[in-house]
């Protein structure tokens, strides 16, 4: 088919839009050579909700129509045929009274029960049927399905997977290989349903009570109460879809533990030769809470974290991994599978595909001279900048809210188009010139002289500026010899940008990963991650004395304790600029070197002359990272030290761990 030729097609046809259309411009020479057949036939089933193939329509030719119900399970192949020809001439009809032509050779069949039209088109011919399918769709009542994946596995699979997510929309493909990894196992895979608007949750946690609130009276008896530890799974997801019926905005908080919880007895005071202890109560909580918004049919990276070799229940080396999916669903009918089986077996008694090009009935004058095709890839709510229902025209001037309403003034709704809305910023559109929208893939074409075409890329470039963004923060912990961090820290004390220093460092022999974390979070708003043990401590001893009235002394001791986190934990509270480039970032970093330890064996000699108190304490071998900087979307720098103690090793070594940071701002488009 000769390219004035398809240009013809789409004047007639300006509901029919694909990529492929760029082939047929000027810039044809930059067109791949893999590059999809834009005339090869397929069958496809669409759900097309369509009220007028339902109900009947009227039409200037034929009169008034409706589209034909499939006849029963046990029909005759004649039967079936005449269904067959009948559907397909009441719906090509219908398409020609919304402007879309079919080729020869097509054959649609429609089923008004379950909106399923089945087709039989060349590969051109579907997109008319993807637009007004999308179209139909919208307005019908949505639920959200979410799907949580939780992997476990080597840290160096799992940064190259965090990595590659930085920039990319969807982190389909990086689940999959993920999944069928041999260096990565599955920990969790769950499924929860929503309604927008509507807080839902997994609770898989499982409760044990432990000992709590001892009393140990003076002649040696205890008393006790009791609390509960939960732990499993639990995630929680506040979820809001957005007006365009694709977005999802998300509000989520996970929490899913290392280990289950690990009761020991320590000791926390001493009497003469003798110790009392009590018992304490270990968790290993990994939580994450954040909000973003994603687009229906994507899967995004949640987060990722290093397992802290300091909580004392992972090797080195291992970290998780969350993924999230979400998605949309209409509440419709299931499509119905029988309907393409007949399109595949009797279309070509209905109609025989022609040889050659493709021939319609309606032909348009060939492309203006000087004209070009541009194509370009817009935000999902792209026909939504321009508000529905104005009373003003495209570009006018919005109505009165404080207006008294007119009785007689009819009210009704119009979808503003791609060129309407085009046109109200001040593009012109020549005769032979056209805008549309492909909904599926998000995508415009642009038909104009190359000076309005410019004017729509710089329209498009405001557009795409207020499109809903998050930022992605990496950190990288890297670990290795003071004096050789110090150095790589001169050498790039004035560079903005760190990215190609930072791919070198971490290959050196001398340099090793200790810990890693992805987390991402909208503009604003706080976002945090943390992983490890709980580990639970003795703070002191309370003595408790008799309420009664001429008693004299402490009649008991209850033990006091408190917890804290050993492991990694992260913190940011990101603000995009107004540039959209830059970053005003501030967060926490903090983390621990090795396991807590404890000291306060000691007994105390009561009857000695002099007698030495003491009590047991806890030492924390921990670090932290606070700070407020200022990025460009896309930098990796290194952004601080921290001195690692509490080991043999570290204590008598010049070691030195180098905090890297890369901040991206995720696109939703």
């Amino acid at each position: 088919m000769s390219v004035s030729r398809i240009s013809s097609f789409l004047l007639a046809i300006p509901l029919l839009l694909l990529p492929w259309i760029t082939a047929c411009s000027q810039e044809s020479e930059d067109a791949e050579p893999d590059a999809v057949d834009p005339n090869e036939w397929l069958i496809r089933a669409y759900t097309f909700p369509s009220r007028s193939l339902n109900g009947g329509f009227a039409s200037r030719e034929r009169g008034s129509l409706r589209a034909p119900v499939p006849p029963a399970d046990d029909a005759t192949e004649e039967e079936l045929i005449e269904f067959l020809k009948k559907s397909s001439s009441v719906v090509l009809h219908f398409l020609e009274e919304q402007g879309v032509s079919m080729p020869e050779g097509a054959v649609v069949a429609y089923d008004p029960e379950t909106y399923t039209l089945v087709a039989r088109l060349p590969r051109v011919g579907h997109s008319s049927i993807i637009f007004l399918s999308e179209n139909m769709l919208m307005g019908f009542e949505s639920f959200l399905v979410h799907e949580l994946t939780l992997l476990q596995g080597d840290a160096g699979v799992i940064r190259g997977a965090m990595e590659a997510a930085a920039t990319a929309l969807n982190h389909r493909d990086l689940l999959d290989e993920l999944r069928v990894s041999d260096d990565i196992e599955i920990l969790e895979e769950t499924r929860l349903e929503s309604r927008s608007g509507m807080r839902s949750k997994i609770d898989f946690q499982r409760g044990q009570s432990i000992a709590s609130d001892l009393f140990l009276t003076d002649d040696d008896q205890v008393d006790y109460g009791s609390k509960e530890y939960r732990s499993g799974l639990f995630f929680e997801i506040d979820p809001i879809l957005g007006a365009d019926e694709s977005t999802i905005d998300l509000n989520l908080s996970l929490t899913h533990p290392l280990s289950e919880p690990a009761v020991r007895s320590e000791p926390f005071t001493f009497r003469g030769e003798r110790t009392i202890s009590s018992p304490l109560t270990d968790t290993f909580p990994t939580s994450l809470s954040s909000q973003y918004t994603v687009r229906s049919g994507t899967t995004r990276l949640l987060g990722a974290w290093s397992l802290n070799p300091a909580s004392g229940v992972v090797e080195e080396n291992t970290a998780q991994i969350a993924f999230i999916s979400a998605d949309a669903v209409k509440i419709l009918p299931v499509l119905d599978g029988s309907l393409t089986s007949l399109v595949e077996e009797h279309a070509d008694k209905v109609e025989k595909i022609p040889e050659g090009e493709l021939v319609y009935e309606q032909v348009a004058e060939e492309i203006t001279e000087g004209m070009v095709v541009r194509r370009f890839v817009v935000p999902p709510t792209f026909l939504s900048s321009m508000g529905s229902g104005s009373s003003s025209g495209a570009g006018g001037a919005p109505a009165d809210p404080f207006a008294a309403p007119v009785e007689s003034e009819p009210r009704f709704t119009i979808r503003a188009t791609a060129k309407d809305i085009l046109s109200s910023a001040g593009i012109q559109f020549a005769p032979g010139s056209s805008a549309n929208y492909l909904g599926e893939t998000s995508t415009l074409i642009i038909r104009n002289y190359p000076d309005q075409i410019e004017l729509v890329e710089a329209y498009l470039a405001s557009v795409v500026s207020g499109v809903e963004k998050s930022i992605r923060a990496e950190i990288y912990v890297a670990e290795g010899p003071g004096s050789e961090l110090r150095e790589f820290a001169r050498s790039v004390r004035l560079l903005p940008d760190h990215e190609a220093q930072w791919l070198e460092l971490r290959d050196r022999e001398s340099i090793r990963i200790v810990d890693s974390l992805y987390l991402e979070g909208r503009s604003g708003q706080r976002s945090k991650i943390e992983s490890g043990r709980l580990h639970e401590f003795h703070t002191g001893v309370q003595l408790v004395y008799p309420e009664k009235e001429g008693e004299v002394g402490p009649s008991g001791l209850v033990p006091e304790t408190e917890n804290m986190l050993i492991g990694s934990s992260f913190e940011m509270d990101p603000v995009l600029g107004a540039d959209e480039v830059t970053i005003d970032f501030s967060f926490s970093l903090k983390r621990h070197f090795a396991p807590a330890e404890r000291r306060g064996e000691a007994n105390v000699d009561l009857n000695a002359e002099t007698i030495g108190l003491d009590g047991p304490t806890t030492t924390f071998h921990e670090g932290s990272l606070l700070l407020a900087t200022v990025y460009r979307t896309g930098s990796m720098r290194l952004v601080g030290f921290l001195k690692p103690h509490g080991t043999p090793e570290y204590d008598n070594a010049d070691i030195l761990q180098a905090v890297f940071l890369r901040l991206t701002i995720g696109k939703l488009e």
